[in-house]
């Protein structure tokens, strides 16, 4: 028996708020051929028993229930290992998509013969009242096409959560059959992007709003200041490993450029917040000297830059 051809992938903790809205608006898809993979990541509320009750009322719904906590990096490493559909979405739990978001994705990638679609999303307060249906008219939605194009990424510093957010595609599942999540780290999506994006090479930006994101406090993307907002840099750090081994030295430079504003970012942050640790400051200095190093002089890096940033490296005072 032939698998779906779509399988959704959601992590789930502490979502019983918003998760029956999630769920309903994949049930209302005009696209059918999909399975739900629901990660019940060891949640305190009712959310396991709604993904239960899904699961009992529709066969398309599958339940993984952690025995522990594991963060949605892992849960989503889970639901990878089990996914049987020839390509691959994400959606957080607290957030909905619209009725004719698998329909419209599935035609772009036939269309287009691209293994990863992006497409646009829409923020909203929890609380706001929205309609679902906003997907742009399929005669009316423009085609971004990017090709072996990672500086060009890199370097579109407005559009960053286009590229980096997990939710924001339509994938092949292909494309993961060697690549995971880094267990149990912040700000997972940081660390793989990239690679994803570097590995199929041509993919598409589809002008299309299919996804609606819900921002609200306890979002862990809102909350206050905390120390795990250092993994950016370590995130940042490998993007441009990745790259010294590549052989691009350019998206080496670009990626340098993020190390030390991820660095700047939190050294401030830190200041604000009455929350110095000379030891994280320390330990990520010595990653930045270890960084510069890939850096040279180009036609895109100059001689006056590549100084400035040994000396910030070795030389500036911080605290």
């Amino acid at each position: 028996m032939n698998g779906p051809v779509i399988s959704i992938i959601i992590p789930v903790y502490c979502a019983e708020k918003y998760l029956d809205e999630c769920l309903q608006s994949i049930k209302r898809q005009s696209f059918t051929d999909y399975e739900v993979i629901l990660v019940d990541d060891h949640s305190p509320d009712e959310s396991g028993n709604i993904c239960e009750r899904y699961a009992s009322e529709d066969p398309r719904f599958l339940v993984i229930h952690n025995e522990t906590n594991k963060g949605p990096a892992t849960a989503r490493n889970i639901a990878l290992d089990r996914a049987r559909g020839d390509y691959i979405c994400f959606i957080d739990s607290d957030d909905y998509v619209s009725s004719d978001y698998l329909s419209v994705l599935y035609q772009a990638v036939l269309d287009n013969d691209v293994k990863i679609v992006m497409f646009n999303h829409v923020n909203f307060r929890d609380g706001e009242k929205i309609t679902e249906d906003i997907a742009k008219k399929n005669d009316t939605m423009t085609i971004e096409k990017y090709s072996d194009d990672m500086v060009k990424v890199l370097e579109d510093y407005e559009h960053t959560e286009r590229y980096v957010s997990m939710w924001a595609k339509i994938y092949h599942k292909s494309i993961w059959s060697d690549e995971r999540f880094p267990d149990g780290l912040f700000s997972e999506d940081t660390y793989i992007f990239y690679r994803l994006l570097d590995k199929c090479k041509e993919f598409i930006y589809l002008d299309a709003t299919l996804y609606l994101r819900r921002l609200h406090d306890s979002s862990v993307t809102h909350e206050g200041y905390h120390m795990e907002n250092w993994n950016f840099v370590d995130a940042k750090c490998k993007q441009l490993e990745y790259f010294k081994e590549k052989g691009n030295q350019r998206c080496v430079e670009i990626s340098f450029d993020s190390v030390m504003h991820y660095f700047w970012w939190n050294i401030n942050e830190m200041k604000n917040n009455n929350m110095w640790d000379d030891e994280i400051v320390n330990s990520y200095r010595s990653r930045i000297r270890k960084c510069v190093r890939a850096l040279k002089v180009t036609d895109t890096y100059s001689f006056r830059n590549l100084l400035r940033q040994y000396y910030i490296a070795f030389f500036k005072k911080i605290a």
